[in-house]
């Protein structure tokens, strides 16, 4: 079963819904990574934020299914899976594992079917980090 979630900017009606590996730690990482990067380079933006987050999960979950060790199978594969996994949206959907909501301080995290809250601290990098975006 896949964990559902949806990602939120504090200040933008638009939530991001993930159909799969919506747990922590598939999402924490890179949430962290991006809202940092962005913090740092262009300050708070509810609306840029949530393009980039939404790019930069994209770009990452294709490097990961997709390596590049066979090209044509990979450029198969993206197109049969471009329009599954992800969407936009402003109602919640009532399948989700875990809410994340990015503000200026820190990352929430709501395990839905509990209720626990969980604040994460938001790195900042400072400069341009290249592993976000190196293939090797």
């Amino acid at each position: 079963m896949s964990t559902r979630c949806h990602i939120r900017v504090q200040g933008n009606p638009v939530l991001i819904y993930k159909h799969s590996d919506g747990y922590p730690d598939g999402v924490l990482p890179t949430l962290k990574e991006v809202t940092g990067y962005f913090l740092d380079h262009r300050g708070w933006d509810p609306d840029y934020l949530l393009a980039q987050i939404v790019r930069w999960f994209g770009h990452l979950e294709f490097e990961e299914k997709y390596p590049g060790d066979d090209p044509e199978f990979a450029e198969r594969m993206h197109h049969h899976h471009r329009t599954l996994g992800w969407g936009l949206g402003t109602e919640e959907h009532g399948d989700i594992e875990y809410s994340y909501t990015v503000t200026p301080k820190c990352i929430k995290v709501l395990e839905v079917y509990t209720g626990k809250v969980s604040r994460h601290h938001i790195p900042h990098p400072g400069p341009y980090r290249p592993s976000v975006y190196s293939r090797g």
